[in-house]
């Protein structure tokens, strides 16, 4: 999971992915024009979650992926 260090995002809500870290780092100027920096801008919480593989779909990651977006909606009260 990473999140933008711009004041609003919340490292604990964060956690409720249930991922094995959170990694928060510092905004760059290219990041002002990306949806999820506007969307804090806002004051939308957004996060990125990225898996292990970029060339390929790996059922592995990507089912943990899908397995952590389940843990925080679930812990959000919704489904």
């Amino acid at each position: 999971m990473r999140l933008m260090d711009e004041g609003f995002s919340k490292p604990e809500t964060a956690k409720q992915f249930g991922l094995p870290y959170v990694v928060v780092r510092r905004v760059r100027p290219y990041d002002t024009a990306t949806l999820n920096y506007n969307w804090q801008v806002w004051e939308t919480q957004a996060f990125s979650l990225y898996t292990t593989t970029t060339a390929r779909i790996d059922p592995n990651s990507a089912g943990q992926a899908v397995l952590a977006v389940m843990n925080f909606l679930s812990g959000q009260g919704r489904r």
